[in-house]
């Protein structure tokens, strides 16, 4: 008996590395929006230029130093860069924005304090 089934396909693997590199920078310029910052700012948290952060979002593949320079410019867990392995991202209404942006401005301790009572206030 001659079982003449097809042999299930192999993926891609240019396939699969076309998806995640398209996804990369539109997901990057998501999570520095999310995060009111603009590309200097992440430039800077990043060590990395603004044309740098520009050429990314727009499409260019970055070495995988790269990658990690601008996870940890962003203090996200590396994953978070690649939209597929991610849930959409809700978006974020512009109030949560102006005050992400007015954080960023403020010391550290400032951010912490402001945490410390919003929790208060909507834990009541």
């Amino acid at each position: 008996m001659n079982d003449a089934s097809p042999r299930p396909r192999r993926p891609d693997p240019m396939a699969i590395a076309r998806r995640i590199t398209e996804g990369f920078g539109p997901q990057v310029k998501r999570l520095r929006q999310a995060r009111a910052m603009t590309q200097t700012d992440l430039g800077k948290a990043a060590y990395l230029t603004v044309d740098h952060i520009g050429k990314i979002e727009r499409g260019t593949c970055p070495k995988l130093l790269t990658i990690g320079q601008i996870a940890a410019g962003l203090r996200l867990p590396v994953g978070h860069l690649f939209p597929q392995a991610q849930a959409p991202m809700a978006p974020i209404d512009e109030p949560v924005v102006k005050l992400l942006g007015y954080l960023r401005q403020r010391k550290p301790e400032d951010a912490v304090l402001a945490l410390s009572i919003l929790r208060l206030v909507f834990e009541r």
